[in-house]
Order: C-alpha cells, then structure tokens, then sequence
C-alpha cells in the first residue's frame, strides 16, 4: 500500500458511511471566469491501464485523461513543470469537474470533504440496506439502486474484491443476514484513520498538506480526527471548516 493509496480513499466517496446528501456533489456551481487568466491547452489523451487487462468485470482498459497544459509549454520544451493529479470523488467524471476547480489557474492539490476515513461499524445484519445489496444478482440490477446502496457496491468492489463470485466478483459485509467477519475487518484495514500511523515519513515528505470542509458536513468530524492525528505528530497541515455542506 503507497500514500497515493491513501489520498484516493479520501477523495473517492465510495464507502457505506456515505450518504445520499453527498448527491449534491454533482450540482456544485461552475466558478466565474478570472479576468486576465493565460488561456491554457486541453488536451483529451487516451492512457492504458495495464492493470486492467483482462478484469473479470469487462471494464475499459484504454481511459481518457484530461490534461491541461500551461501557456509556456509549447515553446519551452525543455523546462521541467510541477504535476497536479486531481483525483475526482465518487459520483463525479472528469469531464465535469474540470469545469468547477479553475483549470487555468495552478496551485496545489488539497482533501476537501474526505469520506470513508473511519473504520465501518457492524451495522445491523437485517437492514433494509443489506437486503437490498444481498439481492442484487446482475450488473443490471445496479442502475436500479440508491446511490448509498451504489455507494457500498463500489465500497466492496474496491476493499473486499472476489473473483471467484460473479457477476460483480466482490463479497458484502453480510451474507443470509449474518455479518461476515472477515469483510468486515478487511473494509476495517482500508480506512485510513486505522492505519494513517503507518505512513508518517511519507507524509512528512509532503510539501503542504491541506483539509477543507464544510461546517454543516457529517464528513468533518473525521476530517477534524485526521487533522488531530497529523498535528499530534507534528506533521504540518492547515485545516479549514468552510460555510458550505454536502447537505
């Protein structure tokens, strides 16, 4: 497991702690215009995934990248620039969230609104919830789901993955209304408020490491966790509460 690891679990809202108010993700406001802002290039570049070949699920191998060029690039060939990788959050493409996070201006990457950082509790084996992951028996069963529900699949096909159990080679927290153990202590291991004390000379070597959410979000109470443990080691950080919510 590498620190990249660790960011994309904060940035990609997919575990079951997440909630339908993160819907409002996918209806932010697109920023004005910067008056005076150097027209940048964009280029739409096709990056194969190798890792992907031959994925029991059928997924793409070849993925588009967007890619946005600073106005010296073209004439400065030589020059050695600083790459920004903006991983997107779950229920969001590319394509529209490089219209929300001022393309043409650039500055550094920060967490904003980190989900899924805790360890996930056992929950009730008999929930509506888990009644309706356990009868879902074909891809196409999923377009009928809620976007918690979803959001838990996608949990599931990340953290506890099985491909030995088609059609979507995972394994859920339950099985027959029991809880799984195993999975449970498996999606247990991802979380990064567990095992965030394991990477500390990686994080030191961050130039700046930034925390923002809002100040009516669930998701701040372990965005604030992850800001103790951080300054509890010395570990620099800014952390910042906005008037903004997923709500």
């Amino acid at each position: 497991m590498t620190l990249k690891r660790l960011f994309c679990v904060m940035t990609f809202s997919i575990a079951a702690l997440l909630g339908s108010r993160l819907n409002a993700q996918v209806q932010t406001e697109v920023p004005p215009l910067i008056s005076g802002a150097k027209p940048v290039r964009v280029e739409h570049i096709k990056i194969h995934g190798k890792s992907l070949e031959g994925n029991l699920e059928g997924n793409a191998v070849d993925r588009e990248v967007i890619v946005f060029l600073p106005p010296s690039y073209a004439r400065e060939k030589s020059r050695r620039y600083p790459v920004v990788y903006a991983l997107h959050g779950y229920s969001i493409g590319a394509e529209q969230w490089s219209r929300e996070k001022h393309s043409d201006v650039f500055g550094s990457l920060y967490i904003m609104s980190p989900c899924c950082l805790s360890t996930r509790s056992a929950g009730s084996p008999n929930s509506e919830i888990a009644k309706t992951l356990e009868a879902v028996k074909t891809t196409s069963d999923l377009a009928k789901l809620s976007f918690f529900a979803r959001a838990q699949i996608a949990t599931a096909a990340a953290w506890s993955p099985n491909p030995k159990n088609p059609p979507l080679y995972l394994d859920l927290p339950t099985k027959g209304g029991e809880l799984q153990p195993d999975i449970i202590a498996k999606w247990a291991a991802n979380a990064p408020l567990a095992f965030v004390d394991q990477y500390l000379n990686s994080l030191r070597s961050y130039r700046g490491i930034a925390i923002d959410v809002g100040d009516q979000d669930g998701l701040r109470i372990d965005a604030r966790k992850l800001n103790e443990i951080l300054d509890a080691y010395g570990i620099a950080n800014s952390f910042d509460i906005s008037g903004y919510s997923h709500e």
